[in-house]
């Protein structure tokens, strides 16, 4: 499939780099051979996703099996979707993971197309060998879920990952309107560093390495694949609680 895949033209990594401009962050001739990078694999995981697709249609495959599962709990005040949502997705995401931002169109449109029946929580795994930033962005996300504005200031976190410092922190910080003092107070005291670390290690024990990682009602998922691995899983998981 490599061999057969070939290099895309100059146009078509400019088209895929304006259609994912906020993404990136910096000009196109500074990341276009990040952007080169990127819309080759995601060419390749959606030949190779295409191909084992027409295998199992082709063979007329059924699975019978469950995958393995891990018992997960979501954190109520990091979870968006139907409360009784039959699906949860758990991300151990990174703020300044490139593909943790990658993925978040992917996990926006799962929630449009499943309203109601699935619901989203994250958890933290940063990691700070590599990001420097990403522990500082975790505990600010927490002291914006203290004011019930996770998902909103993750968003901003993700669309700016060139300003996690601590002044970038305060600038999304103060672009929700958020209380100023009790968030500055908040980082300053760094009260959720224990909760981060025991994201961390759960995490590592449920087998996350690297980010992003996720579990669909306890079944693995690794990496910013394709939404149709996701749904993939989800409709197994639909159709075993359907009544």
């Amino acid at each position: 499939m490599n061999a057969k895949l070939g290099e895309p033209t100059a146009a078509e990594i400019e088209a895929f780099y304006l259609g994912r401009k906020e993404r990136f962050n910096d000009p196109f001739e500074k990341v276009q051979s990040e952007a080169r990078s990127a819309l080759k694999e995601a060419r390749l995981e959606q030949r190779r996703q295409a191909f084992f697709d027409g295998l199992r249609a082709d063979a007329k495959v059924t699975i019978r099996l469950q995958p393995p599962g891990t018992e997960l709990p979501p954190d109520p005040s990091r979870l968006l979707g139907n409360a009784a949502a039959p699906v949860t997705i758990i991300e151990f995401g990174d703020f300044q993971c490139p593909f943790c931002q990658r993925v978040q169109t992917t996990l926006k449109e799962l929630l449009s197309k499943y309203a109601g029946k699935v619901r989203l929580g994250f958890r933290d795994f940063p990691l700070r060998d590599i990001h420097p930033n990403a522990q500082s962005a975790a505990e600010a996300s927490r002291c914006a879920a203290q004011q019930d504005r996770f998902w909103e200031y993750q968003d901003l976190l993700f669309a700016n990952q060139n300003k996690l410092d601590r002044a970038g922190l305060l600038e999304q910080s103060r672009a929700l309107k958020l209380d100023d003092s009790k968030f500055q107070t908040c980082l300053a005291e760094g009260k959720s560093r224990p909760k981060i670390e025991e994201d961390l290690k759960e995490g590592l024990r449920a087998g996350v390495s690297g980010t992003p990682g996720f579990f669909i009602n306890g079944i693995f998922l690794s990496g910013a694949l394709p939404a149709s691995a996701f749904e993939q899983i989800v409709d197994q998981e639909l159709a075993a609680k359907a009544p």
